[in-house]
């Protein structure tokens, strides 16, 4: 729940609407499938070259030269439509 005061002081857009379906919703999603396909879907962030990304210690041209040296990802599934449906059983 939000208070009127904490919101005045927040722009509109400061918070995306997925952000804050996700904080009214948590409880419920946290018993789905959701938590474990994101960490699944994020995992390159916790390890290696992805994780030294997100910690400010690479930058864009240095994903550039590693995206070349290590070539073509292999395609998988993101689960898009799966994810969809879990998010649409809370709306």
């Amino acid at each position: 729940i939000v208070c009127a005061d904490a919101r005045a002081n927040v722009p509109n857009n400061a918070i995306p609407a997925i952000n804050f379906f996700i904080f009214l919703n948590g409880p419920r999603l946290a018993n789905s499938d959701y938590r474990k396909l994101k960490q699944e879907r994020y995992a390159s962030f916790d390890t290696g070259k992805g994780k030294a990304f997100e910690q400010g210690q690479l930058t864009l041209e240095d994903l550039r030269a590693y995206a070349i040296e290590a070539g073509e990802p292999a395609a998988r599934s993101g689960k898009q439509e799966y994810l969809e449906n879990i998010i649409n059983r809370f709306i």
